[in-house]
């Protein structure tokens, strides 16, 4: 399939999930106190004020190729096309915001950032925070292990050290499944891409 097809119609899709999002009309502050917790606040930016600024502020964890990364210093990759691509189509610049991946969710309650674009998988504990696009693809995790280990089931990663990413559906994966497992902490700069949304 062509590259140049799928970054169209992923962009096209989160565009239109964006704008949705973006422009759902404003709740008075005391409808706002009373609503439930599976119910959404409403977002702290609007596109008219995307428009406005000139620029769409994106927040990324520039750790995950081919989706976000950096090159020569600047953040690159899939995610990242996409972001450009929907700028673009609004009229506006395109500013990346490069955090750790556990900080996505709060900066854009914050309006830090008006949307995040970093492989994040949907989960029912985010959906309660944050307004989600249309997914634009799907994929799943795996465990890497070093060649020899005798790794073939759940139960053979019981009390290994095992390495995941803060913030991520694997390690909610790890703290529920494994229970008391070692946590190793990633350094920056280095990658261990396992192949699954986070």
């Amino acid at each position: 399939m062509d590259y140049k097809f799928v970054v169209g119609l992923l962009v096209g899709v989160a565009i239109g999930a964006l704008l949705m999002a973006l422009s759902a009309p404003q709740q008075p502050a005391a409808t706002q106190q009373h609503q439930t917790t599976t119910t959404l606040q409403t977002c702290p930016t609007s596109v008219d004020a995307i428009k406005k600024r000139g620029k769409l502020v994106v927040g990324t964890s520039a750790d995950w190729p081919p989706y976000e990364y950096v090159d020569n210093g600047k953040v690159v990759g899939i995610d990242i096309d996409i972001a450009g691509k929907i700028a673009e189509r609004l009229g506006v610049g395109l500013g990346v915001r490069d955090m750790k991946f556990s900080a996505l969710i709060e900066a854009v309650k914050r309006g830090d950032v008006d949307i995040v674009i970093a492989d994040m998988s949907i989960t029912p504990n985010r959906e309660k925070q944050v307004l989600f696009s249309i997914p634009y693809q799907a994929d799943s995790s795996v465990v890497i292990a070093r060649r020899g280990l005798q790794i073939k089931s759940v139960e053979d990663l019981k009390g290994r050290a095992i390495g995941v990413q803060v913030g991520t559906v694997q390690e909610d994966w790890a703290e529920k499944t494994l229970g008391n497992y070692s946590k190793c902490e990633i350094r920056q700069g280095v990658s261990l891409h396992g192949g699954g949304s986070a």
